[in-house]
């Protein structure tokens, strides 16, 4: 008879039971957290490395034979913001210079199910996102409106593996792919992701089909691949990503039928020590499309509260208007709060800059404080080109802060804001119409996560 020892489950703490995330080097992690589909900023100044999700943060869960592991796990992240000046979740169009402030309160609640059983990995995560105050009372609404599927896939391998569902999918440190962990609801993909890891190197491949929610080709494939790999003391990260619709019936690709392709490759090189910095080049063509990025950064550690870093970050724009060519460098699915300031004033390149391109000239410090960590950064924000309604030069200067501190076991408190003052024409412009030039924002979070 088999004993019944043998049949019972293991209940750990959470865990990743998945081995190493798709996207992360074990010997030189470097996930991005934060991401671009919400307006609220980001919590992490650019060039600082983004938060870990748990399941990048914890150990593999160890198999007993073949009884099964069974993994817990839950996060509760409430976090309040205010804008002083108003300008929080306000159209920019409507900042006159009489409105008052306002703030909302954020909450996620995740809870999470894994599984381990030698080769085989499982995870469940149910995810529920809401703003305070957009319900009635709970005995009148009851729906949960904001309750999803966040992860829930299944894995087979460890270092050469085979996942297939809905999960998180970081490139790099998440600048034209990332999981956005600052948005409440973050970003996954339902997508296979196959992936090969030595100690020194990790080949990933990842094919999945995306709908967007607006634009004239909501609805396509990504088939994209990154070479991680780590060799005296340098990181490197080389990206692809392809995104198509010509799979798909003409009738099923948006409110434009035609065929449509993009694709962005390049490379991120990296180092840390006392020394630190790094170097990105991408490269983007497809369907009347051609644009590029590059970024450099370099920093010295003095000490513990001293560590600067300036850096420059160049994002084409477009430089004819009247034509069907596209100049204007696309993100993609990138966690641009961790590289474009808190105040996510260019989430999306095209759009907040009139496809004018954005050049980002910045210097920021991370410092040790006390039980905690303080980044400071500042940014001088431009136009790479004119934009569409011909202004030019400047845009604005930016000015961001973040102190991090644990409270307790398991939870971390966490305060910041920044304050985005507009220069140039577009300065100019908002004067004359009598529309506030200085944009404020701040936020107090915590973060308990088992």
């Amino acid at each position: 008879m088999i004993s019944l020892f043998t049949m019972m489950l293991a209940l750990t703490p959470v865990s990743d039971p998945e081995g190493a995330p798709a996207g992360a080097t074990p010997s030189a992690p470097d996930a991005a957290a934060t991401s671009s589909d919400t307006p609220a900023p980001s919590a992490a100044p650019a060039e600082t490395k983004p938060q870990p999700t748990p399941a990048e943060t914890t150990p593999a869960v160890p198999t007993t034979g073949t009884a099964p592991v069974v993994s817990w796990g839950a996060q509760i992240r409430p976090r309040v913001e205010k804008s002083f000046g108003g300008n929080l979740g306000v159209p920019r169009s409507t900042e006159t210079l009489d409105e008052l402030g306002n703030y909302r309160v954020s909450q996620r609640s995740r809870a999470t199910l894994a599984i381990t059983a030698d080769l085989l990995r499982a995870r469940l995560t149910l995810q529920d996102v809401r703003v305070w105050a957009t319900e009635r009372s709970t005995q009148g609404d009851y729906t949960a409106d904001g309750l999803d599927l966040h992860e829930g896939y299944v894995q087979l391998g460890v270092d050469d593996a085979l996942r297939v569902g809905r999960q998180e999918i970081v490139f790099g440190r998440g600048r034209l792919l990332g999981n956005s962990d600052w948005i409440q609801q973050a970003r996954t993909f339902d997508a296979l992701v196959l992936w090969h890891q030595t100690p020194n190197a990790k080949l990933t491949f990842v094919a999945t089909r995306v709908k967007e929610s607006a634009g004239a080709h909501p609805f396509f494939d990504v088939l994209a691949g990154e070479l991680q790999t780590t060799r005296a003391g340098l990181r490197l990260s080389v990206p692809v990503i392809c995104m198509t619709n010509q799979w798909l019936k003409s009738t099923d690709r948006g409110p434009s039928t035609e065929g449509w392709s993009l694709a962005t490759g390049g490379a991120d090189l990296s180092f840390d020590g006392p020394w630190f910095g790094r170097a990105e080049v991408y490269g983007q063509t497809g369907t009347n499309h051609f644009a590029y990025l590059f970024a450099a950064s370099a920093g010295y550690t003095l000490s513990e509260l001293w560590a600067p870093m300036l850096g420059i970050e160049y994002l084409s724009g477009d430089k004819d208007h009247t034509n069907r060519q596209s100049g204007t460098f696309d993100t993609l699915f990138q966690s641009s709060r961790a590289f474009y300031g808190l105040m996510d004033r260019f989430a999306n390149i095209a759009a907040d800059t009139n496809d004018g391109g954005l050049v980002d000239i910045l210097a920021q410090n991370h410092a040790r404080l006390g039980a905690g960590t303080l980044d400071v950064a500042v940014h001088h924000f431009r136009l790479a080109r004119p934009d569409r309604l011909g202004n030019d030069g400047a845009l604005g200067i930016e000015a961001d802060a973040v102190y991090s501190v644990p409270v307790v076991d398991h939870v971390t408190l966490s305060i910041g804001g920044g304050l985005f003052v507009d220069q140039g024409d577009i300065a100019s412009a908002r004067k004359t119409a009598s529309i506030r030039t200085w944009h404020d924002w701040v936020y107090a979070g915590l973060d308990l996560s088992l």
